[in-house]
């Protein structure tokens, strides 16, 4: 009975194991800016040399809170239809006939940046040239308040 419990935690201990390195792997998918280097790149002039392109996939309501000037809005979330995803399609275009670093805000920097992320790469645009803001929206806003613009 001892070799079979034994038995037992060594499966579940394997199958464990697998699970955690599948989605540690799996949230390695994406590339990374910190805000820290967001921010750098905006005081540095990125963005308005046109080597830097922000988009932000904010509802109404979150984009009022606290959004960065430069980002381009598309109210896209909660990008879970075809007419979500379709709210991305101008911000898309804008982007395919260029070759500037392209930075995907949502609120916390997870599916809300995922998806379009997921969805810039499906319609072409090179993933090295894509980046998720770590912590999205909520983190740059803590750190740099003075920075974010609100309303609409």
């Amino acid at each position: 009975m001892k070799l079979t419990n034994r038995m037992c935690a060594l499966v579940i201990a394997m199958v464990l194991s697998m699970f955690v390195t599948h989605f540690a792997v799996a949230a390695d998918n994406y590339n990374y800016i910190s805000i820290e280097q967001l921010k750098a790149r905006l005081d540095a002039g990125d963005y308005a040399k046109g080597s830097l392109s922000i988009v932000t996939t904010q509802t109404d309501k979150e984009y009022a809170s606290g959004h960065l000037k430069e980002a381009i809005a598309t109210f896209a979330r909660p990008l879970e239809s075809d007419a979500d995803f379709a709210k991305l399609d101008p911000f898309l275009k804008k982007i395919k006939g260029s070759s500037e670093d392209v930075v995907v805000i949502c609120p916390r920097g997870k599916s809300g940046a995922e998806r379009p992320y997921d969805y810039f790469v499906k319609s072409g645009v090179a993933e090295k040239r894509l980046l998720i803001l770590k912590g999205g929206q909520e983190a740059y806003t803590k750190a740099y308040p003075n920075d974010v613009a609100y309303g609409k």
